[in-house]
């Protein structure tokens, strides 16, 4: 969907996805100094503090999840049989030990939250987020760049569609970070969070991914597959332990560089290795359809509260439009993450009280704007993932939900929604 005919006033050709400019930091590209209150303070130590002292306060709410069985589904009816009360407890409503809804009963509201690149920094995101969501009952959905498990010296390995052999818009790993990188991606794994793909190389604009081919798209495919596959090889560390998945089984859907592809040539590619959905698109919060046989879970515009100005539930969007994608004006920084959080909520608030159709939510592991946007995510999760009608799902889990539904229920959420 055009972002015009959203009426979202950021400028979305721009903002979309984050563009980043790659200095040799895989997940880290655009971290500038701070020189506002919280200048000489690292932002994920910030975060950690406040993850550590709340800790007590939260012993209340239930053990989030663990993961079921390798490559098998989350949901009762389509595993052919139970699976672990705490992987059912994440999915369906307490104690009943099923996904599926009987007849005039309410679906729970799946707030999903996922991370674009899911890569290994200084600024210590990825571990942050795991112990938020273990906190919150959460699972989060991280879409890995392959790249981010090949390092610098190894980067004529890539040989992108259609652009030079070693180039890379975001740039490749350190190789002192790779097997930080690996490790990261294994404990989310077996924690139950989902690994899905954010391709490679991330062209964007013109020349890039929006003129891809079915083939193209495969051929990105494989090598993002490969890179994986083989990352122990690549980056001389076959001494270490392999990640704790195989990783063609493990991904079933992704998000495209900056949202951008013709759908028509990447559904191809992506029903052709078993995906199951996409998550690139633009939209509304609104109940899923599918598209080529996929799922499509499109980032939402949403409406900031007390003005008629919309954004797309992204940090990037945020924070182009408070301060045209350059971390600068620190005095506004807490103003800012108000408002960003509030933006969250409220979205989170209208559908619950609404048809409580998903919220989608995309982020970065970056600290501009000195991490507000990673602040007001965890202080989200903080509000609203342990309330009892909500689930902060993965949408690996969200779509085994939709497709546990007898046939014409998520239909009648959208007709519901619809009228």
């Amino acid at each position: 969907m055009p972002a015009a005919a959203l009426g979202i006033s950021v400028a979305l050709g721009v903002a979309a996805c984050a563009q980043v400019t790659q200095v040799g930091d895989a997940g880290n590209e655009t971290v500038q100094e701070s020189s506002g209150p919280e200048a000489g303070r690292e932002p994920g130590q910030e975060a950690v503090g406040r993850v550590a002292a709340r800790g007590a306060e939260n012993t209340r709410t239930r053990a989030r999840a663990g993961r079921p069985a390798a490559g098998a589904p989350w949901c009762p009816e389509l595993a052919g049989g139970p699976v672990p009360v705490a992987v059912r407890g994440q999915l369906a409503a307490p104690g009943s030990g099923r996904c599926r809804l009987r007849p005039g009963e309410r679906p729970p509201q799946f707030v999903v939250i996922s991370f674009d690149g899911a890569g290994v920094d200084s600024q210590g995101w990825f571990p942050i987020f795991r112990q938020a969501a273990r906190r919150n009952r959460a699972t989060l959905t991280f879409f890995l760049s392959g790249v981010y498990l090949l390092p610098e010296d190894r980067r004529h390995l890539y040989d992108p569609p259609r652009h030079p052999r070693g180039t890379s818009r975001i740039g490749f790993q350190r190789r002192s970070r790779i097997a930080a990188q690996a490790a990261q991606l294994g404990a989310a794994w077996r924690e139950g969070h989902e690994i899905g793909s954010h391709f490679n190389g991330h062209f964007c604009g013109a020349g890039g991914v929006r003129t891809w081919t079915a083939d193209d798209w495969r051929q990105e495919l494989e090598q993002f597959y490969g890179m994986v596959e083989r990352w122990r090889e690549n980056a001389s560390l076959t001494h270490l332990p392999d990640l704790p998945f195989r990783i063609r089984d493990t991904v079933i859907g992704g998000r495209t560089p900056c949202l951008e592809g013709d759908r028509e040539q990447m559904f191809q590619a992506f029903s052709a290795y078993g995906w199951r959905y996409d998550a690139s698109g633009i939209g509304w919060v609104a109940w899923p359809g599918k598209r080529a046989g996929l799922w499509q879970f499109p980032i939402p515009s949403v409406t900031i509260p007390g003005t008629r100005r919309r954004v797309l539930g992204m940090d990037y969007d945020f924070f182009t439009l408070h301060s045209g994608a350059k971390t600068r004006r620190p005095h506004m920084w807490s103003r800012w993450k108000r408002q960003t959080v509030s933006t969250y909520v409220a979205a989170v608030q209208e559908s619950l009280a609404g048809d409580r159709a998903p919220v989608f939510i995309g982020n970065h592991f970056e600290s501009w704007n000195g991490g507000i946007y990673m602040r007001a995510l965890i202080s989200l999760m903080d509000e609203v993932c342990t309330r009892d009608e909500v689930r902060c799902v993965s949408f690996e889990q969200l779509a085994d939900w939709l497709d546990a539904q007898d046939p014409g229920t998520v239909e009648r959420l959208r007709a519901r929604a619809e009228g």
